[in-house]
């Protein structure tokens, strides 16, 4: 930037002591906090609902927090809006003081910013019951001409079903791709009044298969019905009371921090209705007070592999005329790139098995004997698998050999 002043005259000359430069159009990203809403009492936040215009190539980015405690802190002014110390406020005489305001903030129980809600109307995502509720909206952009526009959100929240729930998963540290029988603890703490569930639902991005639930210790009768990413109980006797629940299944652990998440419902209620269960210290016989589960430290993504057999004999005659292989794909969350091929004794790639995409997860394949150019020869080859990670390259490879 250059500016030139035109006057000649030395008493005319000056320097520029304030410049404003104003552009066009909207910036990439504006992040708008809600007011601390205060639903009056401990209440259940059950849904988020808003209306939002979104030109192509914005979006709108929606999380939320909740909490029992607020901090407030005092600001003191003199009467002509001159911020002081409180000490230098209260020594002015009363005519001279201005006004104390005060500002509440998020105490220190408050909830960390939950995951993006992905859809108007998607269950409320942050802990429950709780007096205070806050939003937060993050206004992206690709184009410099075009923003995202919030036209309204609400919150739809009940009563509890009781006033507080405490739950975590034991054993805390699970085998990666080996089947675990857990148990999720759950503590029950109700108040006069509390309407009470009668069923629970428990979701993971793991698979679940329910074993037994027991209340107090002693066995319970309860209905199991399959989800999409879990199962759902429904039990004999409604609980309204103080109670500990220990819910056994059996889940394969394939990502480090696994979560195995509740939620309450009455069947009295409409489904909307429901009550997310906070993670704490359920019981003294626990250690984990969370509902996640990790794996033991380690940096391996491939393991566990097997194979059918060392040799196979790919000659229709029903005995080892092809190779199955089974491994186990672990901490991989984000899509990668898994090939497997087999290859000759001199490195020459004689099949390619796989090729794609993968996440956690079991895989299984298998090999007819069949190369690129037609039926394998009889002698050795090495399978190799490998699959690209943030900074390294893992492998596994075995020795096959074919006969006839």
């Amino acid at each position: 930037l250059r500016l030139l002043f035109g006057m000649t005259s030395a008493a005319l000359s000056g320097v520029t002591a304030e410049m404003q430069v104003f552009g066009q159009g909207y910036a990439a990203e504006v992040v708008s906090r809600s007011p601390l809403f205060d639903l009056g009492s401990a209440q259940n936040v059950t849904a988020v609902d808003w209306e939002a215009r979104n030109p192509a190539g914005t979006s709108i980015d929606i999380r939320s927090r909740t909490g029992n405690q607020l901090q407030e802190e005092l600001s003191y002014f003199d009467k002509n809006g001159k911020e002081l110390t409180q000490r230098k406020w209260e020594r002015l005489i009363p005519g001279f003081r201005g006004p104390v305001d005060t500002t509440r903030t998020a105490g220190s129980d408050w909830s960390e910013w939950s995951r993006s809600y992905q859809q108007s109307g998607q269950a409320f995502l942050s802990p429950g019951p709780r007096r205070y509720v806050q939003m937060e909206a993050r206004f992206l952009s690709d184009d410099p001409m075009s923003a995202a526009q919030l036209d309204d959100l609400t919150l739809t929240f009940h009563p509890p079903l009781v006033a507080k729930t405490t739950a975590e998963v034991s054993p805390a540290v699970a085998t990666p791709g080996s089947p675990v029988v857990f148990t999720y603890v759950l503590r029950v703490e109700p108040d006069l009044g509390d309407r009470g569930f009668d069923e629970i639902e428990i979701t993971a991005s793991a698979d679940m298969r329910f074993q037994a639930v027991r209340l107090d210790g002693a066995p319970v009768t309860a209905s199991a019905t399959e989800v999409k990413v879990g199962f759902r109980l429904r039990l004999d006797e409604r609980v309204r009371r103080q109670a500990l629940l220990e819910i056994d299944f059996e889940s394969t652990v394939f990502v480090n921090q696994t979560r195995y998440e509740a939620v309450l419902f009455n069947s009295d209620l409409e489904e909307e209705v429901r009550q997310r269960v906070d993670e704490g210290d359920a019981t003294a016989g626990v250690d984990n007070e969370t509902v996640s589960v990790s794996l033991p430290p380690a940096r391996l993504m491939l393991r566990d592999l097997q194979l059918s057999s060392r040799v196979i004999t790919p000659n229709a005659d029903g005995v080892n005329d092809e190779l199955r292989i089974r491994f186990n794909l672990l901490r991989v969350i984000a899509p990668r790139q898994l090939t497997i091929g087999l290859y000759d004794l001199f490195g020459a790639r004689v099949a390619d098995l796989l090729d794609r995409l993968e996440t956690v997860g079991s895989v299984e394949l298998s090999w007819d004997g069949t190369t690129k150019t037609g039926r394998a020869a009889p002698g050795l080859y090495i399978l190799l698998i490998e699959i690209d990670g943030d900074s390294r390259r893992d492998r596994l490879q075995r020795t096959v050999a074919v006969a006839y």
